[in-house]
């Protein structure tokens, strides 16, 4: 939405534009103190999602998946990591991942490598190695 230039006072008209693609939030925790693993071990796939691949000059598009939520495709915005619990040694056994998605059904890249959602209704719908998750093939 932006104001219309003509606009003037404390009730400006409002032009429809365009609209914002959706963002999606989660909170992740993980926990391996009971196992005594390095957590990092969980966080750093993760971490590894948000960094621009050089040969495709894009961030890759992902699937989040929950439960009985819709499936939610699009490219991570932000991704934010607290450590909360350590063992004696150093080894951090729980964090606290702050995660934001921006929506995408499509990646254009100028120079790079396009990447899109494909949309399916069955396995035979997804190219090989992928699965027919909630009607998106997925990894």
């Amino acid at each position: 939405m932006a104001k219309e230039e003509e606009s003037s006072g404390d009730e400006p008209t409002l032009e429809f534009t365009a609209s914002e693609p959706k963002t999606l939030e989660v909170e992740l925790v993980f926990d391996l103190f009971e196992t005594g693993g390095n957590v990092h071990d969980v966080v750093a796939p993760l971490e590894q999602l948000t960094e621009i691949d050089p040969t495709l000059k894009r961030p890759p598009l992902v699937l989040f998946t929950w439960g009985a939520l819709p499936p939610f495709a699009g490219v991570i915005e932000n991704l934010s990591v607290r450590y909360t619990l350590f063992l004696p040694d150093g080894t951090p056994v729980r964090a606290v991942c702050r995660l934001r998605l921006k929506h995408a059904e499509e990646v254009v890249v100028r120079g790079g490598t396009n990447g899109a959602v494909t949309h399916c209704q069955s396995q035979g719908d997804c190219a090989a190695g992928d699965t027919c998750v909630s009607g998106i093939c997925a990894p």
